[in-house]
């Protein structure tokens, strides 16, 4: 009895000198987490509180700035009050999500903030606005130009990657961001006119022609750069890229693959989802590996509708974003892009007629560019995967990326493609 109390006198001291440094300027210590990764730590300290079945809901994949110690002892306590009024094998959920304004994707719009992987971030976003960032990197607008903010002495890699990698587009079949200077960690750029293709493929007051119109640039364009890119002159920029061989692929979706697996570990009720998706990725791996690849050539890395900009009275398209340009086979993009088309459909940011319209504009490039059939499916299916895995963190879509995965458990996806043309 006499320990009870004390324990309680305890516990009421700490409260009341808890409440008395919350005045001090220094009793919240703001830093960068990123939420999921918190989430899992918190989870292992609570794990302890008592008999419970413990698991984590739907969390942010974000970086945000608070103070990791006091967040945690908030929710150490909100665990600690969850024991406290449930029974043995109760199920306890903890889990994060964002509310507010969001962009597109359901991620959080974007605000300028310090982070100590990207030191320059701070000054540069005071220029601008951060319309991107990621773990690597962020995206400041200012005025006309773009400042692509790096990790320190990463600027002079990613300049030279740009550099190499436009130069079989020089012949006007695309339109590029120029490099406007660079320091040890900031790229700047020119900005473009026009506007993506996504934005376009939403816009009602755009005309399902114009759309067309647009679509048909960028096959044709697309077509003519990967055949200049084969040219002599262009042979040294091409072979400074890196390789993307079916391997890195196959490991890029294993990665994604592990992630979600490791999200999920502690929901019983994913447990069918977890085999479904392990089957399929095992599936999609063997498929990538096991026919014979295409060529490889000139390759954007990460192409899709974002990437694209279209522009009133100009047929020339303009493409954004070459950080992960690289050799790799004309199926990688391409399949990637029309995944894309897939999930805005789902995501319904596209209509029926024009999810149509750019799909066949997609399956127009692979025919002239001699894709094999079984190659884009090979790639569609990995890339399919890997975004199920990606959408699964951003809480807006996470439901449309768990209802994709249970709509292709025998491949119907991964065969679509592949049936609508024939190899040249």
């Amino acid at each position: 009895m006499l320990l009870e109390e004390v324990d309680r006198m305890q516990r009421l001291v700490d409260d009341l000198l808890l409440l008395a440094n919350a005045g001090h300027p220094d009793f919240i210590r703001k830093e960068p987490i990123q939420i999921a990764e918190f989430i899992h730590q918190v989870m292992e300290k609570i794990r302890v509180l008592g008999d419970r079945r413990w698991q984590i809901d739907e969390t942010a994949d974000y970086l945000m700035e608070a103070d990791p110690q006091r967040l945690t002892q908030a929710l150490v306590q909100l665990a600690a009050n969850a024991v406290k009024y449930t029974g043995i094998s109760s199920t306890i959920a903890l889990g994060s999500r964002i509310e507010g304004p969001t962009a597109p994707d359901g991620s959080p719009l974007p605000v300028p903030r310090n982070d100590p992987k990207l030191p320059s971030l701070a000054v540069e976003a005071s220029k601008g606005e951060v319309v991107v960032h990621a773990h690597n990197r962020a995206v400041v607008r200012a005025g006309d130009q773009y400042l692509k903010v790096l990790r320190k002495d990463w600027a002079a890699r990613v300049a030279e990657r740009h550099s190499n990698a436009i130069a079989p587009l020089a012949d006007g079949f695309f339109d590029t961001p120029r490099i406007l200077g660079t320091d040890r960690s900031v790229v700047a750029f020119n900005s473009l006119s026009g506007r993506s293709y996504y934005e376009l493929g939403q816009d009602h007051a755009v005309t399902d022609a114009y759309f067309a119109a647009k679509w048909l640039e960028w096959s044709q364009a697309w077509v003519a750069a990967l055949a200049a890119s084969k040219r002599a002159a262009h042979r040294s920029a091409l072979e400074s890229l890196p390789p993307h061989p079916p391997e890195v692929e196959a490991e890029t979706l294993r990665y994604w693959t592990r992630q979600w697996l490791n999200h999920s570990d502690d929901v019983p009720e994913a447990a069918k989802a977890r085999a479904g998706l392990e089957a399929q990725a095992e599936a999609a791996i063997s498929r990538l590996l096991s026919s014979r690849p295409d060529p490889p050539g000139w390759a954007h890395g990460d192409l899709h509708d974002k990437q694209v900009l279209g522009t009133e009275g100009n047929s020339t398209p303009g493409l954004l974003d070459f950080d992960e340009s690289c050799q790799a086979e004309p199926a990688l993009d391409l399949a990637n892009l029309d995944v894309h088309l897939e999930l805005r459909r789902l995501q319904n940011r596209l209509t029926l007629r024009r999810y149509v319209i750019a799909h066949s504009q997609v399956l127009a490039a692979a025919e002239k560019l001699g894709v094999s059939p079984e190659r884009f499916a090979a790639y569609a299916a990995s890339t399919r995967l890997r975004l199920v895995c990606v959408y699964s963190f951003r809480p807006l879509w996470g439901s449309i990326a768990a209802r994709y995965l249970s709509q292709s458990p025998q491949g119907e996806h991964e065969d679509a493609a592949s049936r609508q043309w024939s190899p040249t």
